[in-house]
């Protein structure tokens, strides 16, 4: 009986220590970033890399957090998920590497923009990891490629500007969540 109570004993502060630790790990960059107007780049447009064979990098055009805000609100009187498809540049500051836990709620975010174009079904699964922003009250999930992840950590530092070729893929009004997929990074 005694050992019974020193196992359950230790099974308690063990779980007890799994939740700090879980705890800890998310404040140390999985939770969502807020993002300040200082995090932002309000320069103007920067070029981007010449189009290659294997990207085309014009055809992404420029905007800001505040425009994906402004598409967003731009139908005030449908209330739920808008699908948009718009390939896009933005520009900023890099605060948090993508890390590679999509829960179930997220996939399922990314998975509904592939139900709308069955083009992207066949590869929807390559965009596997996550960087949660927050600007003005409106959450960003932002989807990398698995592929980039790697290039992004060796060859941009914390802190450094990076453009993101990304598809706007939706905004749900109910959570107030926009859905973005990287294609491709730039360091500027």
């Amino acid at each position: 009986m005694k050992y019974i109570f020193v196992f359950l004993f230790l099974i308690v502060i063990g779980c007890n220590t799994q939740q700090k630790t879980n705890h800890k790990q998310n404040q140390n960059g999985y939770d969502t970033i807020q993002l300040s107007e200082s995090d932002l780049y309000k320069g103007p447009d920067l070029l981007s890399p010449p189009d290659s064979p294997g990207f085309q990098y014009s055809s992404y055009l420029p905007i800001s957090f505040d425009g994906f805000l402004e598409r967003g609100y731009s139908e005030e009187n449908s209330k739920g998920m808008k699908i948009f498809n718009s390939r896009n540049k933005i520009i900023l500051k890099l605060m948090a590497y993508p890390t590679k836990d999509l829960n179930s709620d997220e996939m399922g975010r990314r998975d509904t923009f592939a139900l709308f174009y069955p083009n992207m079904k066949s590869i929807i699964h390559i965009y596997d990891s996550k960087l949660k922003l927050k600007y003005k009250e409106q959450n960003f999930l932002i989807i990398f490629q698995s592929q980039l992840v790697p290039y992004l950590r060796s060859e941009v530092k914390l802190g450094d500007l990076v453009g993101l070729f990304v598809l706007h893929t939706t905004y749900d009004e109910f959570t107030n969540t926009h859905v973005i997929l990287v294609n491709e990074f730039h360091k500027y």
